[in-house]
């Protein structure tokens, strides 16, 4: 019953909450494709995650995609504080008459956070590659 029950949510036929909690156990993981909630589907000895609109894991792929996404946010990151520190060192440079400022220091402090999140980066870098 619960393949066909899974079958129809894959194909978008069914995506209704009680339909979906027959199905399994609600966990505290967010489906790393759409963030829905996801529920533990037991089947056997593998145990898979799916979330109510049809995106469909076992623990190792959940736990890949959660890696991807962790990658994808960290190098956001990464960028916005690259972009912040160079209007942060434009902004200082505009204000050179004047005596050096918080806006120059907060410049300089955010090089400690785009260090962070480079080695943060690279730790992902050999975990996703096995290096």
């Amino acid at each position: 019953m619960s393949g066909v029950i899974e079958a129809k949510i894959a194909q978008r036929v069914l995506s209704d909450l009680p339909s979906v909690e027959a199905l399994g156990e609600q966990v505290p993981y967010n489906c790393p494709d759409c963030g829905g909630v996801l529920w533990k589907v037991a089947d056997g000895d593998l145990l898979r995650y799916r979330c109510h609109t049809g995106h469909a894991f076992t623990s190792s792929v959940l736990l890949a995609q959660q890696t991807v996404k962790i990658e994808e946010t960290l190098w956001v990151a990464l960028r916005m504080f690259e972009e912040r520190q160079n209007l942060l060192e434009t902004m200082s440079n505009n204000e050179s008459r004047k005596p050096p400022s918080s806006v120059a220091q907060r410049a300089r402090d955010s090089q400690v956070h785009i260090d962070r999140i480079r080695a943060m980066l690279k730790a992902t870098d050999r975990e996703l590659h096995g290096l």
